[in-house]
């Protein structure tokens, strides 16, 4: 234990005295203890079974009230990995403000959360030492994590990946990912300046690429945005205008352009999308006017276009937008 505060100092000396005093069989035997400046550290027995919570296994719902997640009041909740999900959610949350979940925390906090507007409930200590990229990625993933629907609450594989892009984003110099763009030195077209394209693929050899396509599709069909997709599955023309864009650059696909600039593929989409600045890019682009699924092929794509006439639209607006 390091840089603890005083109250953290009596804490554990308290616990010295409390274990020091216990005598019973069921209880492991503090053997010493180490209070050198910073270094808080306590000793006990080996225990070659390890603790007794590793042998009993149980479906009740226990923890502190204020990191319980809301549907584990209800009588039939079953106990599940997203209640986890909910009171790391708190526990960030209580990182970010230096304040306690037992002083009202969530309470107060989350309409300032849910407003995007955290900064004004963090000390100034945050707003000093913390980018306001990296302040706004955590505060999207605290509103996820409070979700009170369990089911929309992301699993903990994609909160260390947005945990991961947080401490990116901190440690960046140049938070603006179009400097990638500048760096290829890409010829757009004129006609990308007022809409949103989307170069992607319904289908493919590499499978792993698919469903990265489908991910960023699913993303950005969240804003309910018009969305220019063009599918080099259903149309060979799109790939020829990729070279003429990245000339003998190499890229890989999805490929994102908003407003005639160059966002970039699948990790610079998921960065500003967490972080938030992707709402703001597509603030003033026209809301989407048709369906955000197909009826017929139920968005797969693995239809041709004469057997699934609802996906003819895609051609059209191609067409005209070309």
């Amino acid at each position: 234990m390091t840089s603890i505060s005083e109250e953290g100092i009596l804490s554990f000396h308290k616990e010295i005295d409390l274990l020091t005093a216990c005598d019973q069989v069921n209880i492991i035997s503090l053997v010493g203890y180490c209070d050198e400046k910073d270094d808080k550290i306590l000793v006990y027995e080996f225990m070659p079974k390890g603790p007794s919570a590793s042998q009993q296994v149980t479906n009740n719902v226990k923890g502190t009230p204020n990191y319980i997640a809301p549907e584990c009041y209800e009588p039939d909740y079953k106990l599940s990995r997203k209640a986890d999900i909910y009171a790391f959610g708190v526990i960030l949350l209580e990182v970010l403000c230096e304040r306690p979940s037992w002083k009202r925390l969530v309470q107060l906090a989350l309409p300032y959360v849910m407003r995007g507007e955290l900064e004004m409930f963090t000390p100034e200590y945050v707003e000093s030492n913390i980018s306001p990229e990296c302040v706004r990625a955590c505060e999207n993933l605290i509103r996820d994590c409070l979700e009170n629907d369990a089911d929309k609450r992301p699993m903990i594989d994609e909160v260390v990946d947005r945990l991961e892009v947080a401490i990116k984003l901190q440690n960046q110099s140049a938070n603006d990912p179009q400097t990638v763009g500048t760096e290829l030195a890409l010829t757009i077209p004129e006609g990308f300046h007022d809409r949103v394209v989307l170069y992607h693929s319904s289908n493919g050899v590499i499978v792993k690429t698919q469903d990265v396509c489908q991910e960023v599709r699913k993303i950005l069909d969240g804003y309910g945005k018009r969305v220019d997709e063009r599918d080099l599955y259903l149309d060979g023309s799109y790939k020829k205008q990729l070279k003429k864009i990245f000339g003998s650059s190499s890229y890989t696909l999805p490929q994102l352009f908003i407003s005639g600039k160059y966002i970039g593929g699948a990790d610079e989409i998921r960065k500003i999308h967490w972080s938030g600045a992707l709402r703001k890019k597509l603030d003033r682009l026209p809301k989407r006017d048709y369906p955000s699924s197909c009826r017929t092929c139920m968005n797969t794509r693995f239809a041709s276009l004469s057997m699934c006439p609802d996906c003819c639209y895609w051609k059209r607006d191609q067409a005209n937008m070309a």
